[in-house]
């Protein structure tokens, strides 16, 4: 697989403005690219969790995390928004309320993320009428978008 074309179309997808598409499917474009990068990384064979457990150790997408933690307001205001919430696994069948909480630091985000992520993927997330769940997903997308388009700007991939 070519992953470069690929990443960089699906990018593309995520910044369409000129057609009907929200903030949900932003993110879910977003998040395919992201998949692709973490895939090119951490080989294709490898899971989604194991690939963001991996991820928690890249240098590079740390270091990209605290310069738009430290220097850029959007990323900070939205950083703070995310922080207020408690994200629920919905995987949780015992009904146990196991929540990720982003406390500010990367890994807490990339879990976070990701769960939000999950919840979307698997139909956990109601995009269109639950307020909580729109305002986690707009989140995910105006955090992760700065983040990865850092990223993949520095790589050449855009």
């Amino acid at each position: 697989m070519e992953y470069d074309n690929f990443i960089r179309e699906w990018f593309k997808r995520s910044e369409r403005k000129k057609v009907t598409v929200d903030d949900a499917d932003r993110f879910i474009s977003l998040w395919i690219a992201f998949n692709a990068w973490l895939k090119k990384e951490y080989r294709e064979t490898t899971n989604d969790s194991v690939m963001i457990r991996r991820a928690k150790g890249n240098n590079g997408l740390k270091e990209k995390f605290r310069t738009l933690s430290d220097s850029d307001e959007d990323f900070k205001t939205n950083l703070k928004k995310l922080i207020g919430y408690e994200v629920i696994d919905m995987r949780d069948s015992e009904n146990k309320k196991i929540l990720k909480r982003c406390t500010g630091n990367y890994e807490s985000f990339l879990d976070t993320i990701y769960q939000i992520r999950c919840n979307l993927f698997h139909g956990s997330k109601h995009f269109e009428k639950n307020k909580k769940d729109i305002e986690l997903v707009t989140l995910a997308l105006r955090l992760l978008h700065p983040l990865f388009k850092k990223l993949i700007e520095n790589q050449g991939i855009i």
